[in-house]
């Protein structure tokens, strides 16, 4: 699958890695051209760096939580991460909170009534993130 540079960079980096090995010198020159003559406004500097996070948060959930059969791009961004959509649990939760503690150094209390809402979605999740970032 050809794809452009722009979907190129939202690509986690070990994935252009894996990809870039398997382009031809033609392809790998036409995309190395592309991509210098990109210019991205503010906003879609914005909206690449929400969406990279949250292709990070959907590898994370699998890694984190060993989700052997689905993959990051399987998870749906604004779909329920508990019960109805992805059908996490409780320990579920720990355990990604345990591993956003550890990858972005954001802890997360166990009594904060707000959680239900920041692991919603990934959408949520990356918003929350995105958040204590620009804070720091």
């Amino acid at each position: 699958m050809t794809l452009t540079a722009r979907e190129w960079l939202l690509l986690p980096k070990s994935e252009q890695m894996q990809r870039g090995k398997e382009l031809s010198p033609e392809e790998c020159f036409k995309l190395r051209m592309e991509l210098s003559e990109i210019h991205f406004t503010e906003e879609e500097k914005q909206k690449m760096t929400k969406e990279e996070l949250q292709l990070e948060l959907k590898a994370l959930i699998v890694s984190a939580l060993g989700l052997e059969d689905i993959k990051p791009e399987d998870i749906e961004t604004d779909a329920p991460l508990f019960v109805d959509g992805l059908g996490l649990d409780s320990i579920d939760a720990l355990e990604l909170g345990l591993a956003i503690k550890k990858k972005y150094g954001i802890t997360m209390s166990a009594e904060n009534e707000e959680n239900k809402k920041h692991f919603a979605s990934v959408a949520a999740l990356a918003d929350f993130i995105a958040a204590h970032k620009a804070a720091a």
